[in-house]
Protein backbone atom coordinates (compact mmCIF):
# COMPACT_ATOMS: atom_id res chain seq x y z
CA UNK A 1 0.00 0.00 0.00
CA UNK A 2 1.44 3.84 -0.22
CA UNK A 3 0.82 6.65 1.38
CA UNK A 4 0.89 9.81 -0.93
CA UNK A 5 3.13 12.48 1.01
CA UNK A 6 1.33 15.00 3.41
CA UNK A 7 -1.35 12.38 4.29
CA UNK A 8 -1.48 10.56 7.61
CA UNK A 9 0.24 7.07 7.42
CA UNK A 10 -1.61 4.01 8.99
CA UNK A 11 -0.74 2.93 12.20
CA UNK A 12 1.33 0.23 13.07
CA UNK A 13 -1.98 -1.64 14.43
CA UNK A 14 -3.62 -1.10 10.81
CA UNK A 15 -0.99 -2.60 9.26
CA UNK A 16 -0.83 -5.68 11.70
CA UNK A 17 -4.60 -6.19 10.86
CA UNK A 18 -4.02 -6.28 7.50
CA UNK A 19 -1.41 -8.42 7.09
CA UNK A 20 0.39 -5.40 4.75
CA UNK A 21 3.04 -3.26 4.68
CA UNK A 22 3.00 0.31 3.64
CA UNK A 23 5.51 3.00 1.47
CA UNK A 24 5.31 6.54 3.24
CA UNK A 25 6.89 9.79 3.66
CA UNK A 26 8.53 10.14 6.99
CA UNK A 27 9.07 13.36 8.27
CA UNK A 28 11.31 12.89 10.86
CA UNK A 29 13.71 11.29 8.12
CA UNK A 30 13.10 13.34 5.40
CA UNK A 31 12.46 10.32 3.05
CA UNK A 32 10.37 7.75 2.05
CA UNK A 33 10.13 4.47 4.45
CA UNK A 34 9.19 0.72 4.13
CA UNK A 35 7.23 0.17 6.89
CA UNK A 36 5.91 -4.00 7.18
CA UNK A 37 4.73 -5.13 10.32
CA UNK A 38 6.45 -8.64 11.40
CA UNK A 39 3.03 -10.48 11.37
CA UNK A 40 3.00 -9.66 7.46
CA UNK A 41 5.65 -12.29 6.73
CA UNK A 42 5.53 -15.85 6.53
CA UNK A 43 8.45 -16.30 8.97
CA UNK A 44 6.91 -13.63 11.67
CA UNK A 45 8.26 -15.83 14.12
CA UNK A 46 12.00 -15.84 13.44
CA UNK A 47 14.84 -14.29 14.85
CA UNK A 48 15.18 -11.85 12.17
CA UNK A 49 12.35 -9.88 13.68
CA UNK A 50 12.65 -10.49 17.38
CA UNK A 51 9.24 -9.34 16.83
CA UNK A 52 9.71 -6.04 15.67
CA UNK A 53 8.30 -4.50 12.45
CA UNK A 54 10.88 -4.19 8.83
CA UNK A 55 11.78 -0.40 8.48
CA UNK A 56 13.73 0.68 5.64
CA UNK A 57 14.35 4.23 4.94
CA UNK A 58 15.37 6.09 1.70
CA UNK A 59 17.11 9.47 3.36
CA UNK A 60 16.86 12.71 0.63
CA UNK A 61 19.79 14.64 0.41
CA UNK A 62 19.78 18.11 -0.24
CA UNK A 63 21.83 19.72 -3.08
Amino acid sequence: MICPRGQLPRSERQLETLKRGEIRWSERDNGWEVFIPAIAFKNAGSSFFDGRPFRLVRATTAE
